[in-house]
């Protein structure tokens, strides 16, 4: 720290140091080197040394108890610099863990600072509590006490362990780390006992909570090791507090365990045993919304029973939780409505019907869930037009291994597939084996009425991704559109001083002025903008209508010319005619592909034309 490095130059001075000395030493302003001689000159009151000041010629060193000093030398030498931002969040950690007075002085102490030197760091504290409506009490002769509530405390210190979570860990009571991976077991296992179930993102939740109640609580632990422990008197916050005292002697406060209770009710679910609860009313409207899905996009929702058996559940449940307004969190529904935008859309439909007849509000999260059910299914679909590819031929050179290796990379996408090689030398046993569709290193001499795809003979795995996304999306079909088809020069714009709202408004009419959409486009962009925002990853935007009703599958794109934080930097408003479910999923795909890359987003945004535009979004259609 800077204050050693002070002592020792003063120490080992064989005359006055100044202020411009110090300077130069330690490579700070002058504010700084004055705040760290006056905190010394403060510490040395009760550490037995004495900064002395000569005016016009500088400081020395006066030690008056040699014991004191040298003990205050090794405390400051091994004390961690911590940063203004880690001290507040330590200042934090200890308040929140002690629901008595704490002296400031033990505070300055735990960093070797002076009362003076913490002050700064303590109002900027106060001011953190004060955004959280939490009071920091303070006291003459007590010191610092926080007025705050059980639910406030206990978020307040898992926000900040989450933020922090290496520095906390350093300075929390000592726990065996090894018991929270039993920890997470045993939750899991009282979970199942309740008969309850949770996502992963809610677990991995869950399992923090339970560590920052449990770091929490250990400051709380006064009892006698005899005296027995206090549980509520349901939940799984009851379970869990009795693991928890068995394994480490940790007793956790009846008010944690009441809001622990409440912190799992929010994010579980609970699982229905059968689906005789599930009414008459619900299974006709669920039906004929999977009917008409089934003859708008050509999906085979009604004959997927066991999907419907799962969807029946989940809704059900759904309008219960609702009907007692108990709501979920859903992190994962972005990464849906950008993955999945045409099921979204389905599940957003769906939840205005839901809404309608059973007059409940279905939140944006609970859509996400909706569409993610819907989407199981979908993804179904998409694996059993792998199957339709029984007999797989690919032609590349004879010998060397390369037709081994070939082989067994398509066995790996293709698990029950009949995967022959054929040399491109011999191309009359092609012809013979009759296969489904054909791969090759070279152009074939025949035509062939079966799919025919050009590929390196030493193939990689994004290659291999590649092809494998081609047979889930069905682009194997002859009648399959390219994705590059969709782009028009005409439907290409630069946007400047505009809202978003304005923006898309204005691109959903072009499309309809061009011809390539019915007027109804735009309200259905601008509806669909309204459920959730359309702007994902890397600040990538996806606008389209609630329901598809294009007349030409085409793509506008707008380019944000301001580089503003909440407005989207590239627009992709994709009009397609309506049932296009497939195409829609593998635009989706490769425009997650495009915003998932955040160089190319960047050159994306500046380019100044259609022409160079296309030239860097050609790279990734490769």
């Amino acid at each position: 720290m800077r204050k050693s490095v002070i002592l020792e130059a003063l120490a080992t001075a064989h005359g006055f140091l100044d202020i411009s000395y110090f300077e130069s030493l330690l490579t700070v302003s002058n504010r700084t080197v004055r705040n760290e001689i006056k905190e010394l000159s403060e510490d040395g009151l009760q550490h037995g040394f004495d900064l002395k000041l000569q005016r016009g010629k500088g400081y020395y060193l006066q030690i008056n108890d040699k014991g004191k000093y040298h003990v205050y030398l090794k405390q400051i030498a091994i004390a961690p610099v911590y940063a203004p931002k880690q001290r507040e969040a330590l200042i934090l950690q200890i308040l929140l863990s002690n629901e008595s007075f704490v002296t400031i002085e033990s505070i300055a102490n735990q960093f070797n600072m002076s009362r003076f030197g913490i002050k700064n760091d303590i109002d900027n504290v106060e001011a953190y509590l004060r955004q959280r409506d939490i009071q920091l009490l303070r006291r003459a002769h007590y010191g610092l006490k926080l007025i705050v509530s059980t639910k406030a405390r206990i978020e307040t210190y898992n926000e900040l362990r989450s933020q922090y979570l290496d520095l906390y860990e350093k300075h929390e009571p000592s726990v065996d780390k090894s018991i929270f991976k039993d920890l997470e077991q045993a939750l899991i296992h009282v979970l199942r006992r309740n008969n309850l179930t949770m996502n992963y993102a809610e677990l991995n939740d869950t399992r923090d909570m339970m560590q920052t109640i449990i770091h929490l609580s250990t400051p709380w632990n006064h009892n006698p090791e005899d005296e027995p422990l206090q549980v509520v008197n349901y939940g799984v916050a009851r379970d869990l507090s009795e693991y928890v005292f068995n394994l480490i002697k940790v007793r956790i406060p009846l008010d944690f365990q009441t809001f622990f209770n409440q912190f799992v009710a929010e994010k579980s679910k609970l699982i229905l045993a059968s689906s005789h609860d599930v009414d008459d009313k619900l299974v006709r409207i669920i039906l004929s919304f999977l009917a008409q899905c089934d003859q708008m996009y050509g999906t085979q929702f009604m004959n997927d029973y066991e999907f419907q058996q799962s969807f029946y559940s989940h809704v059900s449940l759904l309008v219960q939780r609702l009907n007692d307004a108990v709501a979920f969190h859903n992190p994962l529904v972005m990464d849906v409505s950008a993955r999945y935008p045409t099921i979204f859309n389905m599940a957003i439909l769906f939840a205005e019907v839901i809404e309608k007849e059973y007059n409940i509000q279905v939140s944006h999260d609970e859509i996400g869930f909706m569409a993610t059910h819907l989407a199981v299914h979908i993804e179904k679909e998409s694996r059993k037009k792998i199957s339709k590819y029984q007999r797989v031929a690919i032609v590349c050179s004879p010998g060397g291994g390369s037709d081994f290796l070939l082989k067994l990379k398509f066995e790996s996408i293709l698990p029950t597939s009949q995967i022959e090689t054929f040399s491109f030398m011999n191309e009359s046993e092609l012809e013979l084996y009759n296969p489904d569709i054909i791969f090759t290193i070279r152009p074939l001499n025949r035509s062939y009425t079966v799919p025919v795809i050009t590929i390196n003979e030493f193939i990689d795995d994004q290659d291999l991704i590649k092809i494998k996304n081609m047979f889930l999306l069905d682009q194997f079909n002859p009648t399959s559109q390219t994705i590059r088809g969709l782009f028009k020069e005409a439907l290409f714009t630069v946007y400047h001083n505009l809202s978003y709202c304005d923006i898309i408004k204005n691109m959903a009419q072009k499309i309809v002025d061009i011809g390539y959409a019915e007027p109804s486009l735009v309200d259905s962009v601008m509806r669909r903008e309204e459920v959730m925002s359309t702007i994902f990853l890397n600040r990538v935007a996806t606008p389209h209508p609630l329901e598809m009703s294009g007349v030409t599958d085409c793509i506008h794109i707008g380019i944000v010319s301001e580089d503003l934080e909440e407005m989207p930097k590239v627009i992709f408003l994709i009009s397609l005619k309506k049932g296009q479910l497939t195409l829609h999923q593998r635009i989706s795909k490769f425009v997650f592909e495009v915003m998932s890359d955040a160089d190319l987003v960047n050159n994306l945004h500046k380019a100044n034309n259609y022409l160079e535009f296309m030239l860097l979004l050609n790279e990734k259609m490769r």
